[in-house]
């Protein structure tokens, strides 16, 4: 599936079991994917910010509540600096576990607002599309 829109900045990996047969997730870990959810929700963006007073080598995060932006975006008022490209939008998240369900990744941020692509049928198509390659 091939998609050059810019405001669509989504990708997914498929990995094969390791030698003793598990999977990444359950030896790792790792968070679930959501799609539809109402644009206006409660999120956690998680990233590695490279700009002062950030160092990019640590996670960081900032909590807020999502809006549209342009029809087809998401943002969140988030003071998160430039090297947050590619950060998480998690819902539902779990501060003691570190795990919910993506819902946002950044494709990139002003001053104050982190900004994603809204998760809608296209984010959903392209999962099933790389789960069943």
């Amino acid at each position: 599936m091939d998609n050059s829109d810019p405001l669509r900045n989504v990708g997914f990996a498929k990995t094969d079991n390791n030698a003793a047969g598990r999977r990444l997730v359950d030896v790792v870990g790792g968070n679930g994917f959501r799609t539809g959810r109402p644009p206006a929700q409660d999120i956690t963006v998680i990233g590695y910010p490279a700009l002062s007073p950030y160092p990019g080598n640590r996670r960081h995060s900032c909590r807020g509540r999502t809006s549209v932006f342009n029809d087809d975006r998401i943002v969140v008022n988030c003071r998160l600096t430039a090297g947050l490209n590619g950060g998480s939008g998690v819902t539902e998240f779990n501060s003691g576990r570190g795990t919910g369900y993506i819902n946002g990744t950044s494709i990139g941020r002003d001053a104050t607002r982190w900004a994603s692509p809204y998760f809608d049928e296209f984010g959903w198509d392209l999962y099933v599309y790389a789960d069943n390659l």
